[in-house]
């Protein structure tokens, strides 16, 4: 979650420290883990589509709850 907290849309409204969220390529793997270690605190899952996202093998990450945001640049809620 470090990277969220240094990057839109959730460098916005968190801060260090932040604590684990788990991702990956596939949507119900990422849900479960993050169900799991803190489903409390996420939002929902984003699904990241551009290029540098998928080349680096994320393609779906937990969204912190406590924004208004469901759809950015780059990414939407599922």
């Amino acid at each position: 979650m470090r990277y969220g907290v240094s990057n839109p849309p959730h460098n916005e409204w968190y801060s260090k420290p932040v604590g684990c969220g788990y991702t990956g390529k596939s949507y119900w793997r990422v849900w479960v883990m993050n169900e799991l270690v803190g489903g409390d605190h996420f939002e929902c899952i984003a699904r990241f589509f551009d290029r540098n996202a998928a080349k680096n093998g994320v393609t779906h990450a937990p969204i912190l709850k406590g924004g208004d945001a469901r759809r950015g640049d780059g990414w939407y809620c599922r």
